[in-house]
């Protein structure tokens, strides 16, 4: 907490500070990102949960024809900012929030730690509440 607020608060009033988080974000996730789209298998539909730009959907879905369709969820400001194709759908919400997505996998890469277990717990709640019982 800063300034009686979250980062990611910080960010959403932000633009800039928002701007660099996001490319760094990218440059960091950039190499795993190729790794993850490269060595493991994904088909049907997939979602990345607060996924950004899109960066590693957009990786899989050019490694993997098996995968009829990709979700990036993420916060509507995000996702607004995202060019859709014919494969890559993009919604906003919360995942603190009901998902209301349907895909066989859920990515979450490098979320839970952003929060207290409390938080983290929540998601994961969010999560599994929109896997359902298959």
């Amino acid at each position: 907490m800063l300034y009686g607020h979250d980062y990611f608060t910080s960010l959403k009033k932000n633009p800039v500070l928002s701007e660099r988080f996001d490319k760094a974000m990218n440059s960091i996730s950039s190499n795993e990102d190729a790794a993850i789209a490269q060595q493991l298998i994904f088909n049907g539909k997939i979602a990345d949960i607060a996924g950004g730009n899109g960066q590693l959907l957009r990786k899989i879905l050019t490694n993997q024809a098996a995968v009829s369709t990709a979700i990036l969820f993420d916060l509507p400001n995000v996702v607004e900012l995202v060019q859709e194709t014919p494969k890559l759908e993009c919604i906003g919400g919360s995942f603190f929030e009901p998902l209301n997505i349907n895909a066989e996998t859920l990515i979450l890469k490098r979320i839970l730690h952003d929060w207290t277990d409390e938080q983290a717990l929540a998601i994961l709640h969010q999560v599994v509440a929109t896997m359902g019982p298959e």
